[in-house]
């Protein structure tokens, strides 16, 4: 029998590596650019403060007495800036390397947040996963000296270890520990939200039982740890010094609540599309889990319990007397339960058929603006990150007694002041951070290889569910009731599935 060679898949399969070749060229070129070429905020008051604290540590631990020198900051944060004081690092080469650190998280989380989607259910949910996180407000925290990019790296790898299926992620008991000593009270956040992430894992009895053991004691050695801390720094299991600082009054409650998720220069919404439509997504799996019986009440429940976590979070934040963080770029100290949510989102989008929803024509052309517009600004706000307190700034001159050293000021004005900052459209950072950048030639060959590459992923990705939707055998993005991806065939190689597949 003479040898057939199918002309068409030898030229193909060439075809598919040089598109891939192109399209990861565009992403690394990316990242490098952005890291190498922005300009690293190194002057952060509370870094410096946190810094400063270092010495203390050490003094503390030498004489065995209780330090109010050491920084009321969390214990997450603590541990890399005293190991790299110990080290030899001081002052501004220790913030220098902080901002580092959070580069290295920022960037680790949404490249650990691909491969799991990948390995989840192929290419398509993998580039969706990748722009609902890369596209906010991520980005600019890998050019800060904030901890909360820390804090959003271990929820984030929380809900991505809590969701594994076939069995307990060794890493769920690591990540639980982190998340909850990101702040004193992160606890419950982290337990509850390990607790939705397990729920939509699609795992069985036995793994699921396992994952909430691994939860409980990672959520318990963290408290304990954030306990002997302050025990350590304080003499109090608690933090008298977060105790002490003012809260909102009553009246700037609803104002704040909303300003973050919408207001123009603290809303999730125009900071972070990614994490506002993982909102979105768990409020539409409440009201429609697509599955019957327990697996359906199982979807609901566990995305009662994402939502829960956020609205308590937006209502405790919406109490404090600065819920976004102060000097910041859109709701930072939301930041870390927003990467959580968004990655349980992923979970949701799964189970959907990619070919009629996301990755449908429309659906690839809105999400390609969507991500390039959110680049934008936040590309802008890491050529210049004194744009994050354009607003703040700017409400100082059309409200001068807001200004710092103003005195007697009223309630009424303070809350005036608040109001400004937070739906203020003078000095909106989302335009000056683009205005103030514009005339940087980097800015835009940085933005237009970031857009090239945003294209390019969505097109590989959209070409990938034409072809898998084409297939004869292949059904509209089925997957197990159990939430599952893809099942292995016998070889252990994984079966196409409508949307669901692993291999280009």
């Amino acid at each position: 029998m003479p040898l057939q060679v199918d002309v068409g898949s030898v030229r193909t399969v060439p075809a598919r590596m040089v598109g891939l070749l192109a399209t990861g060229a565009t992403l690394v070129s990316t990242v490098l650019l952005i890291l190498r070429g922005s300009a690293h905020d190194w002057t952060t008051g509370d870094t410096k403060v946190l810094v400063t604290g270092m010495g203390a540590i050490t003094k503390c631990w030498r004489d065995g007495v209780y330090c109010n020198g050491i920084s009321k900051f969390a214990l997450l944060q603590q541990i890399p800036a005293y190991v790299l004081h110990l080290l030899g690092m001081h002052s501004s080469p220790l913030i220098g390397a902080l901002v580092w650190l959070n580069a290295i998280a920022v960037v680790g989380l949404i490249a650990v947040t691909v491969v799991w989607a990948h390995r989840r259910a192929g290419l398509p949910l993998a580039v969706i996963g990748g722009l609902l996180m890369a596209c906010g407000m991520l980005l600019t925290y890998s050019a800060q000296s904030f901890g909360e990019a820390l804090a959003a790296a271990a929820f984030g790898g929380l809900s991505l270890s809590a969701l594994r299926k076939d069995r307990v992620s060794r890493w769920l008991l690591v990540f639980a520990v982190l998340a909850t000593i990101s702040k004193e009270t992160a606890a419950p956040f982290a337990f509850l939200l390990g607790v939705a992430a397990i729920g939509l894992s699609g795992a069985g009895f036995a793994v699921v039982r396992r994952a909430a053991i691994h939860l409980t004691i990672g959520v318990a050695v963290g408290e304990l740890l954030d306990v002997g801390f302050n025990l350590f720094r304080f003499g109090k299991i608690y933090n008298p010094i977060y105790l002490a600082e003012a809260r909102a009054p009553s009246s700037m409650w609803v104002s704040n609540g909303a300003g973050m998720l919408i207001s123009p220069n603290a809303g999730i919404a125009w900071f972070w599309p990614g994490a506002a439509i993982a909102m979105v997504l768990l409020v539409l799996a409440v009201a429609r889990p697509g599955l019957p019986g327990f697996a359906g009440r199982r979807i609901r429940w566990s995305a009662i319990a994402g939502l829960v976590v956020l609205a308590v979070m937006i209502a405790s934040l919406a109490d404090w007397w600065a819920p976004f963080g102060w000097y910041a770029w859109g709701p930072r100290l939301l930041m870390p339960i927003a990467a959580g949510t968004t990655v349980l989102s992923l979970a949701l989008i799964e189970r959907h058929p990619l070919r009629r929803t996301w990755l449908s024509r429309p659906g690839a052309i809105a999400l390609a603006i969507v991500c390039c517009l959110a680049l934008l600004p936040t590309i802008g706000v890491v050529f210049r990150p004194n744009t994050y307190t354009a607003q703040i700034t700017g409400t100082w001159k059309v409200l001068p007694y807001c200004a710092p050293g103003q005195t007697n000021r009223t309630q009424q004005q303070l809350n005036n002041c608040n109001n400004n900052q937070t739906w203020g459209t003078v000095s909106m950072p989302l335009k000056a951070s683009i205005h103030q950048a514009s005339g940087n030639w980097r800015y835009w060959a940085v933005v237009l290889l970031a857009w090239l590459s945003v294209v390019l992923w969505i097109r590989m990705a959209y070409r990938s569910v034409r072809r898998v939707g084409s297939a004869p055998s292949g059904a509209d993005g089925v997957v197990d009731s159990a939430g599952g991806g893809p099942d292995p065939g016998q070889d252990g190689s994984p079966s196409v599935q409508g949307d669901s597949v692993r291999h280009l």
